[in-house]
């Protein structure tokens, strides 16, 4: 007995709908890195010894503002990471059965824009006036924060290339820019812990 056209066509949709639960988890897997990326708040794993480190004659005023750049950094970063929770969320019900397909687009294509716009806000951030290599190092946080926010961006839009079509070579695109976000993120962590370090600023205290 042959199938009905229509029936045939449904059928189709409910196998690549069941096929892209599947690899729902697989991407799930892979965002733990993008969603869990260390904050530039964070402290590295590895630092310079304190006895190779100088610290620069800073007002105790500088050094406040050195904090609050680093809680506006921190608050632009939200700006983001509160619509990739969203994606993330909508992604894991996708493959739990509670959420469509055109849920996750919708949340992903949201969460790439947001990610731009943390791209653009970054630059924004005003770095305090203190020496020329603590600005460096402060300057070079916001970049490479920026960047790793462009780079998720990228990463965003081949998930929804991946949602589209289910080309392997999307979902390998999406991982190699992850992987480069998470690089970018521990350089501006390590730029931030060590301009805080030259500053004078007790780490430790103020994480």
């Amino acid at each position: 007995m042959e199938e009905n056209p229509a029936q045939e066509s449904t059928e189709k949709k409910k196998k690549n709908t069941s096929t892209i639960g599947c690899l729902a988890c697989i991407i799930i897997f892979a965002v733990f890195g993008f969603m869990f990326s260390r904050s530039p708040t964070d402290k590295p794993v590895t630092t310079e010894p304190a006895s190779q480190t100088s610290a620069a004659s800073l007002t105790e005023a500088q050094k406040a503002e050195i904090l609050e750049f680093e809680k506006q950094v921190f608050a632009t970063e939200k700006i983001a990471t509160n619509a990739i929770e969203i994606y993330t969320t909508k992604m894991s019900d996708m493959g739990n059965g509670k959420a469509t397909i055109y849920e996750v687009y919708s949340a992903a294509s949201k969460a790439k824009d947001k990610c731009k716009e943390t791209q653009f806000a970054m630059s924004k951030v005003k770095t305090p006036q203190t020496t020329k290599e603590i600005n460096k190092l402060l300057d070079d946080t916001k970049s490479e924060i920026g960047t790793a926010y462009m780079l998720k961006a990228e990463a965003l839009d081949s998930v929804m290339k991946f949602l589209d079509d289910q080309k392997p070579s999307d979902m390998q695109n999406f991982k190699d820019k992850i992987k480069s976000a998470d690089s970018f993120i521990m350089g501006a962590v390590m730029k931030l812990y060590q301009a805080k370090e030259k500053a004078g600023i007790d780490v430790a205290k103020n994480q």
